[in-house]
């Protein structure tokens, strides 16, 4: 008698089972309410790998994290020389004065030598190292070499360091290294560098690329 109650009982528990998913089957078909719950939290997840994406594409990592930190700017004292200092940034892309106490008084943008001169046919990097100043020109100093076959480019306020490399200034001083070795600076910043900062035998510095 047990036995057939039980199989009774099992019996109307199956036919209700089959019930339930023919409704739910049926509910599919007319409607977007099928989801289960693993379907959901799959869902949510793509959801949220996507948003992650989204949020890393929209603020990107600086895949030069520890170059960055180095570079980050001139600091606002230096070892003391006693000797007027101009320091020349080609990663930076600027320039910095400290005067003979080591304090820095002035910074500006600046734009060295180009990695490769198609004119020349060679790479016209503004040499590293440490140079003084051996001479200033004025506001009409112009090169005697470029262009090409006639010289003649602009110099203003031009200030050799090293041979015929010079600072001086330039209305076109881009954020990359363009030059056939000069370092460009701005024309006012030139001016000021030639008039109240730059003497003969002043230390000027050249950064590594």
């Amino acid at each position: 008698m047990r036995v057939l109650i039980a199989i009774a009982i099992i019996s109307i528990f199956l036919t209700q089972q089959a019930q339930a998913k023919n409704s739910d089957t049926a509910l599919c078909k007319t409607t977007y309410a099928c989801f289960n719950v693993k379907s959901q939290l799959n869902l949510n997840r793509s959801i949220q790998s996507y948003d992650n994406l989204a949020h890393r594409n929209k603020h990107p990592r600086h895949k030069h994290k520890k170059s960055r930190k180095r570079y980050v700017s001139f600091p606002a004292k230096r070892t003391a020389t006693g000797r007027r200092v101009f320091i020349f940034s080609p990663r930076l892309l600027s320039w910095a004065a400290y005067n003979a106490q080591g304090k820095l008084i002035r910074t500006g943008r600046a734009s060295g030598g180009a990695h490769y001169c198609r004119d020349v046919k060679r790479a016209c990097r503004t040499p590293r190292g440490i140079f003084r100043v051996s001479s200033k020109g004025s506001a009409g100093c112009r090169s005697t070499r470029y262009p090409l076959r006639k010289g003649g480019a602009p110099m203003p306020y031009c200030m050799f360091f090293r041979g015929n490399y010079a600072i001086h200034g330039s209305p076109n001083v881009p954020n990359y290294n363009v030059s056939h070795g000069c370092i460009r600076v701005l024309p006012s910043a030139a001016k000021w560098l030639s008039h109240s900062f730059m003497r003969i035998g002043t230390t000027v510095i050249v950064r590594p690329y």
